[in-house]
């Protein structure tokens, strides 16, 4: 019961980090509405522009901090970009509220979720108040606002306000424009939080469609597609056609990234877990020891990542039976997501789910059942107590606590 659990739980980090990653993709496309708008309005003033290209040149080592995932140091260069904009533009220009942007995706990659969401709720209303409702940057910026929502549990919420985001963008742009995908893509997102895969499936596989038709096998954002149509596939367990998209995915961002790059590392790991649902667990076990073992090299010990990492280990060894080397991981797991991230963040209180789930296969009963009651009552509060990662919790704690008179 414990390796099924673990083994649902996994998917579901699976899934946050492809959230994070389409989060990222959306800061790629804002650093590059900075460059062209500061092109443009800049031109015939040499002091401006000097400066102007003195803050770009700096957003763009917050964007590679970003890619690298050395936010602490993007943060820090991402406000320092969004004062100078304030003071060379003010509050309302284009370039400001760009920047603006960017300061909340660092924050939302830190899952600082609160902050990041004070930051894109102010770029959307002043959009909002410039340009209208409908406007394109507007539409835009309403999506991070429903991104934000999901990386807050959100979920409802965030699926009401994709569906928004995606029909104007469409209509503003045609139904195969980037644009138009890049919306879609965050809207299959939002169903998969709530379980509904079905309803995610066909709007993977018909943006994957258009991207391999426009773009490419080999193009980022088809890769990028790709590893989230596998996701799907994989919750819906159909873990061949998973695996199969997932090895071009980590082929193709080695070839385009080189074998150090965050995406080809998730997409390692999130092939180890395809792995792992198949049986194939001593190829998962050694995928991810080679996933965690880098970030720790590139990133350090207590990055998001390699924490992100480590918790992804942890569930192979739970699901493989080696419950003693699952527990010890797990306990650093939650105590460095409880720093980081919060105890009430959704990926904080999976972590101690699983973390309860070891106790029990322990036969540590008493902590299992007050580690597990402390996770359920967590998933109610903050994920609502229909969200299906809620309801399967609270079954298995029920159970559990079915069985603890036999376990005395």
């Amino acid at each position: 019961m414990n390796s099924k659990l673990a083994e649902e739980f996994a998917q579901s980090a699976k899934r946050d980090m492809l959230i994070d990653m389409s989060a990222k993709k959306l800061v790629l496309l804002a650093i590059g509405a900075i460059a062209l708008l500061g092109g443009l309005s800049s031109c015939g003033k040499k002091d401006e522009r000097a400066e102007f290209d003195a803050i770009a040149a700096k957003s763009k080592l917050a964007q590679n901090y970003r890619e690298t995932g050395k936010h602490a140091e993007a943060l820090k260069l991402d406000q320092e970009v969004l004062d100078s904009f304030q003071k060379l533009y003010g509050g309302r220009h284009p370039n400001t509220l760009t920047s603006m942007d960017n300061l909340a995706s660092t924050f939302l990659a830190m899952g600082k979720n609160e902050e990041a969401l004070k930051h894109y709720e102010q770029a959307f209303n002043v959009r909002k108040e410039m340009y209208g409702e409908d406007h394109l940057d507007t539409l835009i910026s309403m999506g991070h606002i429903a991104t934000t929502y999901g990386a807050l549990g959100r979920d409802a919420e965030a699926l009401n306000l994709q569906k928004e985001v995606v029909a104007g963008v469409k209509a503003l742009e045609g139904e195969h424009h980037p644009d138009t995908l890049d919306r879609m893509v965050n809207l299959a997102q939002c169903y998969e939080a709530l379980g509904k895969y079905e309803e995610a499936l066909p709007i993977h596989q018909e943006v994957l469609g258009v991207r391999r038709k426009s773009l490419g096998e080999s193009d980022l954002a088809t890769l990028i597609t790709k590893l989230s149509l596998a996701n799907t596939y994989s919750q819906l367990d159909r873990n061949d056609d998973a695996m199969r998209l997932q090895k071009e995915a980590v082929t193709g961002f080695k070839d385009l990234l080189g074998d150090r790059h965050p995406y080809t590392l998730t997409s390692k790991g999130n092939l180890a877990d395809t792995y792992l649902a198949m049986g194939k667990n001593d190829e998962a076990l050694k995928l991810q020891k080679e996933v965690l073992a880098k970030r720790q090299e590139i990133l350090g010990a207590r990055h998001p990542d390699t924490v992100g990492s480590m918790n992804n280990l942890a569930n192979t060894y739970s699901a493989m039976g080696k419950d003693a080397e699952a527990l010890n991981l797990q306990k650093d797991v939650v105590a460095a997501y409880k720093e980081q991230l919060g105890e009430r963040h959704p990926t904080t209180i999976k972590c101690i789910f699983n973390l309860g789930c070891s106790y029990w296969s322990m036969k540590s009963y008493p902590e299992a059942i007050e580690t597990l009651e402390m996770a359920v009552a967590a998933m109610e509060q903050t994920l609502g107590p229909d969200n299906p990662d809620t309801v399967r919790s609270r079954k298995y704690l029920e159970t559990c606590r079915a069985k603890m008179p036999a376990a005395k």
